[in-house]
């Protein structure tokens, strides 16, 4: 029993002659005076060839580039001019957060029986000096071996 692959191959070596008389005549064509194949001279400057391969071809791809810009910057304006109200302190992350920690702490009191705290606003949370050093931090929490 025969291959598929050797039966495709049987149909088609009948026609490996005609391909060969085909591809000869088609490189008779292209051969010039002196016997061998010549590619066209480049005629165009520079400027003009990069233009071409650069912005002409893909125009379409810029011009939605450019369109996704005018969009952002579109959307951006309309942010900026769009609220009336210039942005206020309590509108800031870190106000949010002292809220949340002072509102836990009076339901943690509440739930213990213990007396609230006193203060409505506790003191504002500070960043930590950054120019101590780690092991003198430690030691004023009481976390590490002084």
């Amino acid at each position: 029993m025969k291959s598929p692959r050797s039966l495709l191959l049987g149909r088609h070596q009948g026609a490996e002659a005609k391909l060969d008389l085909i591809r000869a005549r088609t490189l008779a064509s292209l051969k010039g005076s002196t016997g061998s194949i010549k590619a066209a001279p480049i005629s165009a400057p520079l400027w003009r060839v990069l233009w071409i391969e650069l912005f002409y071809r893909p125009r379409h791809a810029w011009a939605g580039i450019g369109a996704c810009g005018l969009l952002a910057l579109g959307i951006n304006g309309l942010a900026i001019f769009s609220s009336d109200l210039p942005p206020t302190a309590s509108s800031s992350p870190l106000v949010a957060v002292e809220e949340a920690v002072r509102q836990r702490s009076q339901l943690l009191a509440e739930l213990r029986g213990q007396t609230p705290p006193l203060s409505p606003h506790p003191a504002p949370i500070t960043a930590p000096d950054r120019n101590r050093r780690r092991s003198a931090i430690r030691a004023e929490s009481g976390l590490g071996i002084a």
